[in-house]
């Protein structure tokens, strides 16, 4: 018999549209793990909002408040999407 590999590809979302931190998480993702190939790996940028009043957080309660809405915010987007 032969053996077959069944390999799915990984998404990734990136709170964030700048391009330079969807292309450095997809590079972190590809050397760690390893993939081969664009077809293994799918990495988008979706902004999400943080919450955090003039955009940027000040000191480590601010920046946890506001990396905890993104992601409250995203997974609300992704569940829409479905």
């Amino acid at each position: 018999p032969v053996r077959r590999s069944l390999r799915m590809a990984i998404r990734v979302v990136v709170t964030s549209a700048t391009r330079t931190k969807i292309d450095a998480v997809r590079t972190a993702f590809q050397e760690k793990l390893h993939l081969e190939g664009e077809d293994m790996l799918e990495v988008d940028g979706l902004p999400t909002d943080s919450g955090i009043p003039h955009g940027q957080p000040w000191g480590v309660q601010h920046t946890y408040e506001g990396a905890m809405a993104r992601l409250h915010h995203l997974k609300a987007q992704l569940r829409s999407e479905q």
